[in-house]
């Protein structure tokens, strides 16, 4: 029999183990998911800076076209105004 991971007793030991291999397998899982949870958070990240970046280029699209377009711009106020009046 292989030697016991240290701190277990016989009665503990889990049925898969063998020694380093089963080490060797609780490594690989703890890095998958130490690898997921970066991924996962760099995705939550990454998702908020572009919502941030769209939310950006639509406020400065649209501050283009208040001044390229006034009187459309305010046209687009006087609709908004008058649905509020309904």
């Amino acid at each position: 029999m292989t030697d016991l991971p240290q701190g277990y007793e016989p009665h503990e030991i889990p049925p898969d183990y063998t020694g380093p291999l089963f080490l060797e397998s609780q490594m690989r899982a703890v890095i998958e998911a130490e690898r997921e949870a970066i991924s996962d958070e760099y995705a939550a990240r990454l998702q908020g800076d572009l919502e941030n970046g769209v939310r950006w280029l639509n406020e400065a699209a649209a501050s283009e076209f208040h001044k390229k377009y006034p009187q459309l711009a305010s046209f687009n106020e006087w609709l908004n105004e008058r649905e509020k009046d309904d």
